[in-house]
């Protein structure tokens, strides 16, 4: 018996268990997907995320990752996968652990429950909702990194130096949005979802 990705996770609090062979089938390729970028996300940023810099201000490519990810899931996911990737950006970081997964926790939180309350369906509304949470997880990060390490911080500095990070990295967010919503073939719930709809016809083989 190999070892299934959903065998893990049918046995946490993330999935409902007794899942149909379909449904698992589903939730490896989910994880996979997932898996996937999370490792292309931190190679882009570690690599490429300078050479993209616009006067000085650089995309941080892993919380515009983060948000895309916050932004199409749900529920224990969006968490488990933020608290995973802060904990991998706090080790590529100089300083204690833990900052990281603090404010990429928060940020994806924030994200998911006003991209949900509010129903933000458009790219710039998603750009308007990035940018101030990338700024605060950019800020707080920085500072609470400092005072664990005993270290004084200019916060003037700090916050204007987030602020055209923040916005670089929402434009990169609507960005993708709006690519994945002409891929998607203009459907909201695809966006939200991150699922295609399916036709009555096919509902009527499958049941």
């Amino acid at each position: 018996m190999g070892f299934r990705i959903s065998d893990f996770f049918r046995h946490s609090s993330l999935v409902i268990p007794d899942l149909s062979f379909h449904q698992r089938l589903i939730l490896d390729v989910k994880y996979l997907t997932l898996c996937i970028c999370t490792y292309t996300v931190f190679v882009l940023h570690t690599s490429l995320a300078r050479d993209l810099a616009i006067a000085g201000f650089a995309p941080h490519l892993v919380l515009a990752g983060l948000a895309i990810v916050a932004l199409r899931t749900s529920g224990n996911d969006t968490l488990f996968f933020a608290a995973v990737w802060g904990f991998l950006a706090d080790c590529l970081s100089e300083g204690r652990l833990g900052p990281g997964i603090i404010f990429y926790s928060l940020a994806a939180l924030i994200l998911r429950q006003a991209a949900t309350g509010w129903k933000v369906k458009m790219p710039w509304a998603y750009a308007a909702l990035v940018a101030p949470v990338c700024w605060g997880a950019i800020v707080g990060n920085q500072i609470l990194r400092s005072f664990a390490d005993g270290m004084a911080t200019d916060f003037a500095l700090a916050a204007l130096r987030a602020s055209g990070s923040a916005v670089y990295t929402a434009a990169i967010v609507a960005a993708a949005t709006a690519a994945w919503r002409r891929i998607a073939g203009h459907n909201p719930e695809a966006i939200n979802t991150g699922t295609l709809p399916v036709s009555n016809h096919w509902r009527m083989l499958t049941e």
